[in-house]
């Protein structure tokens, strides 16, 4: 027998339902699921991972009095976060559904649209910056102020819950030109961010539309939009086609940096910048697919086309200023891809 890992023990109890009208064009359906998630070895185990944050949170302490570039958490400031196991988690527990309709209203159309919610109880998480659960330096002798705070004590807690929920559309189209010119195919997929927020104790952090959570990655967001549409032209063997991406833009902001009860804290250039965000960006790729044979098949692309530069983000650490999650295709600009398929 196999040894039994902590962490990996999973379950989920689901049931879907479907029912259609006594429209051929529409129906409706919907899930509905509930599942647990044992805390894994290094989140219930005895160990520590050691990270930085940049720009700092702002000390509520130091920060009126001094208004220093650390204390008052603006760019150019960091700070040492080491994050711990804690062995009293308990597993976290989920509820979700999905409900939406599909339609073809037309010949050669097809509509979908589902809603989507989260719900995790308990979510294991890394608490949130607490200047109570920090380690300073020694005060200053004389000065009535504590010292500055240069590293952040944040070990794996259980939240309170955590709330995701939004919905998806997808739209695609058919159109055959007739006299062997073949079909042109559109498919338009989109996501809206409703809510995206997580609650410790009696304070909730909302993150749709900013660059938050810093905490989960050095290169992250929640853009409250995306969306990719591709059109494709197919006659005989040959295909060509282009896919538009989209993200929308981001506020300069992290709710879980903030002090409660304060302003938001900008993480985007400045505190005083009045145009405290990210931009939303969007590129293109074009592809080209000929089947020379039943075996093979030579394929061509090119990845952001019109080489589009991704917008400035000073908050990321994951790429120089701009979001290595999202962005990449920005950073690596237009790129051109050949390559073949053979099977037998």
């Amino acid at each position: 027998m196999s040894p039994l890992r902590v962490g990996s023990i999973r379950t989920a109890l689901s049931a879907s339902a479907a029912w259609r009208v006594t429209l051929p064009q529409f129906a409706v359906r919907g899930t509905f699921a509930r599942g647990f998630r044992a805390p894994s070895i290094a989140e219930s185990g005895y160990a520590g991972s050691a990270s930085s944050v940049a720009p700092a949170p702002v000390d509520p302490v130091r920060c009126p009095v001094t208004g220093s570039v650390q204390d008052c958490g603006l760019p150019g400031s960091a700070v040492a976060v080491l994050t711990t196991s804690n062995p009293q988690l308990k597993p976290e527990t989920s509820t979700s559904y999905t409900f939406g309709v599909i339609a073809e209203p037309f010949k050669h159309n097809a509509l979908t649209v589902d809603y989507f919610y989260i719900r995790r109880d308990r979510e294991i998480a890394a608490a949130p910056y607490d200047p109570d659960n920090a380690i300073r330096t020694p005060a200053a002798p004389g000065s009535t102020l504590p010292g500055t705070i240069i590293e952040y004590l944040t070990p794996y807690v259980n939240a309170s819950y955590s709330i995701t929920a939004g919905i998806d559309a997808g739209w695609k189209t058919w159109l055959d030109l007739g006299g062997g010119y073949g079909i042109i195919t559109t498919t338009l997929d989109a996501t809206h961010l409703i809510q995206s927020q997580q609650t410790f104790g009696d304070v909730t952090y909302h993150y749709v539309g900013t660059v938050g959570p810093t905490a989960l990655s050095g290169s992250t967001g929640t853009p409250a939009n995306r969306g990719t549409l591709t059109i494709d032209w197919t006659r005989g063997p040959l295909s060509l086609g282009t896919t538009l991406n989209y993200r929308s833009a981001m506020q300069g902001i992290d709710a879980s940096l903030d002090t409660p009860g304060s302003p938001p804290q900008c993480l985007q250039l400045s505190s005083t910048n009045p145009h405290c965000y990210v931009a939303g960006f969007g590129y293109a790729n074009v592809y080209a697919q000929y089947r020379v044979s039943g075996n093979l098949q030579l394929m061509g692309n090119i990845t952001n086309v019109t080489n589009r530069l991704p917008p400035l983000d000073t908050v990321t650490y994951g790429g120089q200023n701009y979001d290595a999650s999202y962005d990449q295709a920005g950073a690596i600009g237009r790129f051109m891809e050949v390559s073949f398929r053979y099977r037998y």
